[in-house]
């Protein structure tokens, strides 16, 4: 039997054509587009067409750009989302892509009350400007905080428990921070009005009830706000127990305050019957 050799070999590109042409040797290719449709949804602009790698002399196209076949690329997935609602909504709640929720999720009157709450400036109109300078979940937070709470309180807590939502599970503490800015504005309303005292005493249950799990994510002693908040206000209402079961339990976590003290003083309040 004869020996069989088998050989391998490599050389740089070089496009034939424009070196038969012209007598030039381009030996790269770049990632063109030869034929695009433009295409217009509202206020978003985009280019379709087939990408190729093309000689970009003659820009001949020599072969497809390969894409992953079960992802749609970002571009494309934004544009199809833009061609779906850019006839309902805009502005930051479709620059967010958050056309969905607010479409099914709040009422025709809450946002009215909500454009009324940002000065009549329309944060979902087809052709207002989109404010893309924050994160979906700060953008609501934000909103809530800064305008809603200034009309409608309870309506501010519906976008803060949304924002909360679309918080990623990795990312602790900033979803601690947005249950503790939306306690923040729950207990200052409620200083005036008191028919909130139960929906600000549910805020800090809530904030509690999520930082329990997980409590050793933490390493250092952090404030929480919903422990703080609702000792007093369990305080306030006359109900010692519970303020003592809330110290205790906040003296067990990572939360800092003056907790050993606090349920010094109500093992002490409270006489064993």
């Amino acid at each position: 039997m004869g020996e069989v050799t088998i050989g391998f070999g490599a050389e740089p590109y070089m496009c034939e054509d424009c070196w038969l042409d012209t007598g030039k040797k381009v030996t790269a290719l770049v990632r063109m587009m030869p034929q695009v449709i433009v295409a217009q949804f509202g206020d978003a602009k985009d280019y379709i067409g087939v990408e190729y790698w093309c000689c970009p002399s003659c820009f001949r196209p020599r072969k497809p750009v390969k894409k992953t076949a079960d992802r749609k690329p970002k571009d494309q997935r934004k544009l199809e989302y833009d061609r779906k609602w850019s006839a309902k909504y805009g502005g930051s709640i479709r620059g967010h892509q958050l056309c969905e929720w607010w479409d099914t999720s709040i009422t025709e009157s809450e946002k009215a009350r909500i454009r009324k709450a940002r000065g009549n400036k329309s944060v979902d109109g087809v052709r207002s400007v989109p404010w893309l300078g924050e994160s979906n979940a700060d953008y609501l937070s934000g909103l809530a905080s800064h305008y809603v709470a200034q009309v409608d309180v309870v309506l501010a807590m519906k976008l803060f428990d949304k924002s909360i939502d679309l918080m990623s599970e990795k990312d602790i503490p900033k979803s601690l921070a947005l249950h503790s800015k939306k306690v923040g504005v729950i207990f200052k309303a409620s200083r005036s009005d008191e028919d909130l005292l139960p929906m600000f005493a549910s805020a800090c249950r809530a904030m509690i009830e999520y930082s329990r799990p997980r409590k050793s994510y933490f390493k250092e002693p952090v404030v929480h706000v919903g422990y703080q908040k609702l000792y007093q206000h369990l305080i306030s209402m006359g109900d010692a127990s519970g303020a003592l079961s809330l110290a205790r339990e906040a003296l067990d976590g990572p939360w800092l305050g003056d907790w050993q003290r606090r349920v010094a003083r109500g093992e002490k309040s409270i006489k064993p019957t």
